[in-house]
């Protein structure tokens, strides 16, 4: 009975040690990620996600109120609501279309919605 007592401890342990190491790695990995963003230069763009946005047009709906885009960008997707003064004639004075890549600016709220005042197709003829 003993020697089962001293082996379930055994194992708890090993199994402690080993949920902190995973626990713990993320953590470090992201300050070394982060030493290294600020090293390139990189630390300003991530600033800037939250004004900006961009992806490949999957929706629109100019029904809704306020009217939205949905997008599919390195997030998922994304459903960008029209804001600010032009927020009603935004989508059509842009010219947009499904299946177009383009940029938004305004507010992140998360990694799903994101508030735009403006919309700027993306030209591929910048080659």
């Amino acid at each position: 009975m003993r020697q089962r007592i001293v082996d379930s401890a055994r194992v708890a342990a090993v199994l402690a040690i080993g949920l902190s190491v995973v626990g713990v790695q993320p953590m470090f990995a992201d300050d070394d990620n982060s030493r290294n963003q600020k090293e390139n230069g990189a630390a300003e763009e991530s600033i800037g996600d939250t004004a900006h946005t961009n992806g490949q047009v999957l929706q629109i709906n100019t029904l809704s109120d306020p009217q939205e885009i949905v997008l599919a960008n390195v997030d998922g997707r994304v459903v960008v609501k029209m804001s600010g003064k032009n927020a009603k004639n935004m989508i059509r004075e842009s010219g947009i279309h499904v299946g177009e890549y383009i940029e938004v600016w305004g507010q992140k709220q998360s990694e799903l919605e994101f508030w735009a005042d403006t919309i700027d197709p993306v030209d591929d003829d910048d080659d």
